[in-house]
């Protein structure tokens, strides 16, 4: 008992427990162009997603546990009709919380079309910080 108090205790002081919100760059969720994504991917390092609040309708989530350091989040429509213009609709919607404040950012991040049409990295993702209140 006094161990897992220890390790608790330990995390809070690096800034651990703090809840995130995912935002995506405003090239991806505001851009002119109609981008069809149909496939959204990334690792977070030294943290863990605790949310998902919204899904876009016939969209799959996938998120895996944390393993080496990271967890990944993995979504996909369910066919091209359903892929989005942007990725408006899962702004702001993942929530992630940090375990570890020392590594605690995305390693990779991508969007494409499961057609194989294009595939592009997400440069630019944002963590930011939730109030306590939501």
């Amino acid at each position: 008992m006094a161990l897992v108090m220890a390790l608790t205790s330990s995390a809070n002081a690096a800034g651990a427990g703090k809840r995130y919100e995912v935002r995506f760059p405003a090239s991806f969720v505001t851009t002119a162009e109609d981008l069809a994504i149909d496939h959204v991917n990334f690792v977070v390092a030294c943290g863990e997603i605790v949310a998902v609040e919204h899904v876009p309708s016939d969209w799959n989530i996938g998120v895996s546990r944390p393993i080496s350091g990271q967890v990944g989040f993995d979504a996909s429509a369910g066919h091209g009709a359903s892929a989005l213009k942007n990725l408006s609709e899962l702004d702001g919607v993942i929530v992630v919380s940090s375990l570890d404040k020392r590594c605690f950012g995305f390693s990779m991040a991508t969007a494409s079309s499961m057609r194989g049409e294009w595939e592009r990295n997400i440069d630019g993702m944002r963590l930011v910080e939730r109030p306590s209140s939501r």
